[in-house]
């Protein structure tokens, strides 16, 4: 069996995790259940893309949109009953 690296990031009451091919987003909701996304990602780019600082700023860039995105999710789960 092939190794597959994947990488998480914390989460308000969850857990985001990327591989190769997608996320997955878990969040604890106020009930004490857990609600899981999943999403498929896109591929980088070809071209320009494939050269080592321009695949870096492009992963970078994707990380950071990924990230935040699923900060405010997990956030949408506690907003309302915070407000």
């Amino acid at each position: 069996m092939a190794k597959v690296s994947v990488g998480g990031q914390a989460l308000i009451e969850g857990v985001l995790m990327r591989g190769p091919s997608g996320i997955a987003l878990c969040v604890r909701t106020e009930d004490g259940e857990i609600y899981c996304e999943e999403q498929s990602i896109l591929s980088p780019p070809a071209g320009l893309w494939r050269l080592p600082v321009f695949r870096g700023v492009y992963s970078l860039v994707q990380s950071l949109k990924i990230g935040l995105a699923a900060l405010n999710r997990s956030g949408e789960f506690f907003g309302a009953a915070e407000a």
